[in-house]
């Protein structure tokens, strides 16, 4: 057996320090992991398990042949391209297009690795112990087992083009998302050829590119810390493994050797510039620690009486199934660790609830002296924190913030803490809190009723824009304070949550699967219907409460005619204190000329991606081939380049204002825009956009005020379908899809204002 390279990983904890080495026995070249300790040779074995496990779940993949042998794996040596030379080839050639192209196939590749990718990524315990608390990520696709170190080195490629794993070093059993794995591999990149790449493209702009912004980017080099903790260890996080080369004397092994040291260069030039970047990140963070400090040990004990919860919710129902039984004797011991975990609740909750009830405890003095600084303020009671979720709602909140501050009033929201059971009735649940833009802390309803009663002279209004998630006894313990101190409420209607629990207005059947829309029934006086959904065993309590709560309200706004007949039907004692109030007006700026596109015909879906905005039908057009020859497809409103055959756009109206969907259908021309929404829309702001920018819609007949708005207005052109089969032999006629695009000549483009009215 000759060694031509060998590498040392000494730097590492005990627990992962190997050697990786390439030999040549009877001519043929192997690569071979060995334990340097007692300590690894559990992490070589699980180096084998990975490179079973991963040759089991790729099919379509080459995972190298492998055997364990005592304390080392050994693989075959493979010697295909790596997808790094393919990439440095283009950069090379100064070919930036065919560079991103491959940039595509690579996470296509590694999407491949999984059907049905997961779309939101929660970290779960075992992803907390690696990588660290990174909270909650939506709409980013995640993998259920995840190589992570899957850069592009140690991805190979076929001449047939199949991809070759040959690292299985870092295999983890859980969800991590695709973009992290992604983002590690252009990171090494990018600090292994600076040279290369400093004239032929920004950092900033790949990462932008493939839809990982700065507030992920953030995030995952929070998770690579924390990989690199659990490595190296905490002394050790910031070191670069020096590679302890054995190099026989030979010319290929001279430059084998010179390859490595330019390798060990770079590597080192990266944990430089991390070891910068973490810095400033640890100096921030020790600002911002001890003021959340106190909400993590809340949040962590919490979580500790959920847990305990669930086991005592277990174990009961175990206890009363059997202690009736000829066993009974023998679950004495399970009775026991009932009694036990009863136990350890009771003494968490006290714990708790004590921090939470001491009036005198520094958040409420920290909210007591936020709140003393404001001369005049409105309160928002909704679902969400306004900073953070991006739909209808919060963009209604943002805008009422922004109209307030012009009036030098300030704005304190407050919002669930959790998804609370509206009807239930526990205590002490947990709100949080925004003054304008700044995160105060979580409190209970009481504890902000307590603050609230030294500055109520100081709110002049209170707008409600939605109870989901919120529990009604905490509700009434804010309205009742509100009602009295003679302080308006006004109760704004963003969907059809004062109808019934179903927030879409959806029958659900008790009998099978089968879900539509059911406000046809409504507006028709069917309430036999209620008797026959999921979501009609509460409706009498439901709607006797939000009848008792629209009696205390001063007005209530509902977006929409539509909405408005609904209310009326449901609630008719209350027909006077309804008004309809769009959010948005519209003001004319100009016609348009016709200027159809001289090559393909360009369809936008317009907003984030859901199931309820018809993404499923989206998916059907961007993927048919025959409308691939026809149309050029766009996303506004996504960070994710999910197909090449979709070009996609991200905007926030936070960053760049309530005409940034508008500004971007007209720069790119937009001929079509599909809002196919499967459920009724109360409002919908992409309707308004699509019309602001004079774009044709095409919709679904179920979607509520956007087919309302199409087919009574005379103004707007569009068209109602009942079925997806109607909208797609539509599409395919491209003779009538022109036919209809030239009524576009003559359409207003308007410019979007936020309707105050007197809101105040």
């Amino acid at each position: 057996m000759q060694v031509i390279y060998s590498k040392y990983n000494r730097e590492r904890l005990p627990n992962y320090q190997i050697e990786t080495s390439i030999y040549v026995l009877n001519e043929k070249r192997y690569v071979r992991k060995r334990a340097l300790n007692t300590e690894a040779r559990i992490h070589i074995n699980r180096i084998y398990s990975n490179l079973v496990l991963l040759g089991n779940r790729y099919k379509h993949v080459i995972v190298p042949c492998a055997e364990l042998k005592e304390d080392s794996v050994v693989m075959e040596y493979r010697e295909e391209r790596t997808f790094e030379s393919y990439l440095l080839e283009a950069v090379l050639n100064n070919n930036k297009n065919l560079f991103l192209k491959r940039l595509s196939e690579f996470y296509q590749f590694l999407e491949s690795l999984q059907p049905n990718l997961q779309e939101e990524f929660m970290p779960c315990k075992e992803f907390i112990n690696v990588f660290g608390d990174i909270g909650l990520i939506k709409n980013v696709k995640c993998l259920e087992v995840s190589n992570i170190d899957l850069i592009f080195e140690n991805a190979l490629i076929t001449e047939n083009g199949t991809f070759v794993i040959i690292d299985s070093e870092w295999v983890f059993p859980f969800n991590i998302p695709v973009l992290y794995i992604l983002w590690r591999a252009l990171y090494i990149f990018f600090h292994k050829y600076p040279q290369y790449l400093r004239n032929f493209t920004e950092y900033e702009e790949i990462l932008n590119y493939v839809g990982i912004y700065k507030d992920l980017e953030k995030k995952f080099i929070v998770m690579e810390d924390n990989f690199l903790r659990t490595v190296y260890g905490e002394d050790k996080k910031r070191i670069i493994s020096k590679n302890y080369l054995k190099p026989i004397n030979t010319i290929d092994n001279l430059i084998n050797y010179a390859e490595d040291k330019q390798r060990e260069l770079s590597a080192l030039d990266r944990e430089y510039s991390e070891y910068k970047l973490s810095r400033e990140k640890e100096f921030k963070q020790v600002l911002e620690s001890l003021q959340k400090e106190y909400e993590l040990k809340i949040k962590e004990l919490e979580n500790y009486i959920e847990q305990k919860e669930n086991i005592i919710t277990t174990l009961s129902r175990l206890n009363d199934e059997m202690k009736f039984s000829t066993s009974w004797r023998i679950t004495k011991p399970l009775r026991k660790a009932g009694e036990i975990s009863r136990k350890i609740l009771v003494k968490t909750k006290k714990l708790i609830r004590t921090g939470w009830e001491d009036k005198n405890s520094s958040h409420i003095r920290q909210l007591y002296r936020e709140i003393e600084k404001v001369k005049q303020m409105c309160v928002v009671l909704s679902h969400t924190n306004y900073l953070i979720s991006l739909g209808g709602t919060e963009k209604y909140i943002y805008e009422q913030y922004e109209y307030l501050q012009q009036k030098s009033i300030d704005l304190l929201q407050i919002f669930p803490d959790d998804k609370y059971s509206f009807l239930g009735e526990e205590k002490s649940l947990l709100y949080g809190v925004n003054l304008n833009k700044e995160f105060v802390g979580y409190f209970t309803s009481d504890q902000i009723v307590n603050v609230l009663k030294s500055f109520f002279s100081r709110i002049l209004n209170v707008y409600i824009h939605h109870l989901l998630n919120w529990q009604y006894r905490d509700v009434k313990v804010l309205t009742n304070f509100f009602k009295l101190n003679n302080i308006k409420q006004i109760y704004f209607l963003h969907d059809f949550y004062f109808s019934c629990s179903s927030v879409h207005m959806n029958f659900s059947s008790v009998e099978n699967e089968i879900t539509y829309p059911c406000v046809k029934h409504i507006l028709d006086g069917d309430n036999i219907i209620c008797t026959k959904c999921n979501f009609g065993s509460n409706l009498e309590p439901w709607r006797k409460i939000f009848n008792e709560l629209i009696k205390q309200m001063y007005k209530v706004i509902s977006p929409s005619l539509f909405v408005k007949e609904i209310f009326v039907k449901i609630y008719p004692d209350h027909v006077n204190k309804i008004e309809v109030r769009e959010h948005l007006i519209l003001e004319q700026r100009f016609k348009k000329k016709l200027s159809l596109n001289k090559g393909k015909i360009r369809i936008a879906y317009l907003g984030y991606k859901s199931l309820n905005k018809g993404w499923k039908t989206w998916e059907k057009i961007f993927k048919n081939d025959y409308f691939i020859e026809m149309y050029e497809f766009y996303h506004i409103g996504s960070s994710e380049n999910y197909d090449p055959n979709v070009i996609a756009y991200d905007y926030s109206f936070i960053r760049n204002g309530r005409m940034a969907a508008v500004h971007l259908l007209e720069a790119h021309k937009i001929d079509l825009v599909l809002l196919w929404s499967t459920v009724p829309e109360s409002y919908s702001y992409t309707l308004h956009e699509s019309i602001a920018a004079g774009v044709p819609i095409l919709t679904f007949e179920q979607s509520g005020n956007i087919a309302r708005k199409i087919q009574e207005d005379s103004s707007l052109l569009g068209k109602v379908f009942k079925s997806e089969e109607e909208l797609l032999s539509f599409l395919s006629n491209k003779e009538e899809v022109l036919k209809f695009l030239e009524r576009t000549e003559g359409l207003w483009t308007y410019e979007l204002k936020f309707n105050a009215m007197d809101i105040l």
